[in-house]
């Protein structure tokens, strides 16, 4: 029995423990960085192997992300009599350089957090074998105890909660739209049709714009983009294909009915410049930020996101497009499709926004009405996003585009829209038989 004992305990030998310092001085180095990172982990301090790192993280989570700094931290630990316990001022400054990028502040929370797994259940699988070997333990009692804390351990994060936890959130929402209510109660995006048959893009939902080539998709998305800021809503645009310029030009041309050419080349210019900076003026205003860097992860994708919700409250964001986004997965296209097809929904759940992603057809759908099963990639494309549209060109008309939905989460799929080109100029109005669409106006 003394060998057997002595065989498990040998795992607590202190080269053997499961421990990961160094990311744990990354995830304390990325959170002094950009304190908001605090609020988006959920580890516990006495996850963290390091008694010195527990204690800083502590101290970080009693200051907050608001006032959290590294003078208020080494303030703080001082005041408790912890700062020189812990290695003093220059241990927290060199916790910056100990960490390699902010945006991988979840890879060092899921080592930190698969770490103090491993050492609890070592620890656990001890005290069963104590209560093995000690004969005047009771055995069946120590091994309900032992499953029981396992179970404890393997928990998930964000755990399954009682329906009553769902109930009383939904009872919440009606209880606070019945005292406002209103028909567009998602974020309109100043296109009257869309919004009428949407509500409006909803947060924690994904919705694809698909269509033919030449239909205005990325024109569509920003000029929905700019209605929804126009509202009060800020947001993102991740324009991997065309420049943050370019996608500004366009619209600035749609509001002061100048053309590109005018803008770009410059001339007859002086003699617009009035109506150029009104139109100037009104698109500084917009709460949207624009990344228009072509090599996006999605996890890059989903810190920035975080910190702009913290920051700048975000409630919605577009991607130009989905198979441009830099992730390096599987072995070939459909394993990735798929893969930044489950990341993108997640980001819009996780974090509560409203995701508009344009996805490109397969050729089957360039020449038909398309449908889910025209969406490049993997069929998982279709199955996690919560609404999928489509624009297909109009055989008659070459100024009325078609929006077809072939999903939505909630209510009638199925559901068709015209939308007109404005003439002229780079934009896109609800069709309405009786407007004048020389007269568009955002």
């Amino acid at each position: 029995m003394t060998e057997l004992h002595e065989k498990v305990t040998s795992y607590s030998v202190e080269s053997a423990i499961p421990r990961s310092v160094e990311s744990e001085r990354a995830l304390l180095g990325a959170i002094i960085i950009s304190p908001a990172i605090i609020d988006r982990i959920s580890i516990s301090p006495s996850a963290f192997y390091d008694l010195g790192n527990q204690t800083i993280y502590s101290a970080m989570r009693s200051i907050g992300s608001r006032e959290l700094d590294l003078v208020v931290l080494g303030e703080v630990l001082d005041r408790k009599g912890k700062l020189e316990d812990i290695g003093g001022q220059a241990y927290l400054t060199g916790l910056i350089n100990s960490c390699p990028t902010t945006t991988n502040y979840q890879t060092y929370e899921r080592v930190i957090r698969d770490t103090s797994t491993r050492r609890e259940v070592i620890g656990l699988c001890e005290q069963l074998a104590g209560a093995a070997i000690n004969e005047k333990e009771n055995i069946n009692d120590a091994i309900s105890r032992a499953v029981s804390q396992l179970v404890q351990s393997a928990r998930p994060k964000g755990g399954a909660l009682p329906i009553s936890h769902y109930l009383k959130m939904l009872y919440e929402e009606v209880e606070e739209r019945a005292e406002n209510p209103k028909e567009i109660y998602g974020l309109e995006t100043g296109l009257a049709d869309f919004d009428k048959i949407t509500a409006g893009l909803q947060q924690g939902e994904e919705f694809i714009l698909a269509g033919q080539p030449g239909t205005g998709k990325s024109l569509l998305a920003f000029q929905m983009g700019c209605g929804m800021a126009k509202n009060g809503h800020a947001g993102v645009v991740y324009s991997l294909e065309m420049t943050g310029v370019a996608m500004v030009r366009r619209r600035v041309s749609a509001i002061s009915k100048i053309p590109t050419y005018n803008l770009r080349s410059g001339v007859d210019m002086n003699k617009r410049w009035d109506k150029f900076l009104k139109a100037f003026e009104k698109m500084e205003r917009l709460p949207i930020s624009i990344a228009d860097a072509s090599d996006w992860t999605t996890l890059q994708m989903r810190a920035d996101l975080s910190r702009l919700k913290q920051q700048e409250n975000v409630k919605w964001f577009v991607v130009d497009y989905h198979d441009l986004l830099a992730d390096s997965y599987g072995k070939d296209a459909i394993e990735k499709s798929a893969y930044l097809s489950q990341q993108i929904h997640g980001i819009c759940k996780d974090l509560d926004l409203a995701g508009l992603v344009i996805q490109s057809l397969n050729k089957a759908g360039y020449h038909s009405t398309p449908t889910m099963a025209n969406l490049s990639g993997s069929t998982r494309v279709m199955h996690t996003a919560d609404h999928i549209a489509f624009m297909k060109q109009d055989e008659k008309e070459e100024n009325i585009v078609h929006l077809i939905w072939d999903k939505v989460r909630e209510g009638e799929a199925k559901r068709t829209m015209k939308l007109v080109k404005v003439p002229g100029y780079p934009a896109f109005e609800s069709y309405m038989s009786d407007k004048s669409y020389n007269d568009y106006t955002v």
